[in-house]
C-alpha cells in the first residue's frame, strides 16, 4: 500500500497501511506537506523492495497490495 494510498485520520495522523492505522508514528499529513515524499514513506518502500529483508506478517496477508 506504501506505493499507492496512505491511511490519514481525521486529525492528520497518517498509517503506512489499515493493519498499522492506530499506530500514530509515522507523521501528519496537516503538519508535513510533502509526507508522501517524506523519510518515513521513502523508506518505507526502500524496505518493500529490499528482497534480503523479510515483510511484516501483515503485508504478507494484505490482499490491497496485490490489487485484489
Amino acid at each position: 500500500m506504501p506505493f499507492r494510498a496512505l491511511i490519514i485520520d481525521g486529525d492528520g495522523s497518517i498509517a503506512l497501511a489499515v493493519y498499522f492505522k492506530n499506530r500514530k508514528r509515522w507523521g501528519n499529513a496537516l503538519q508535513e506537506p510533502d509526507i508522501w515524499n517524506g523519510p518515513t514513506m521513502v523508506n518505507m518502500r526502500q524496505r518493500m523492495l529490499d528482497l534480503t529483508r523479510p515483510l511484516p506478517d501483515a503485508c504478507l496477508d494484505c490482499f490491497g497490495s496485490f490489487g485484489v
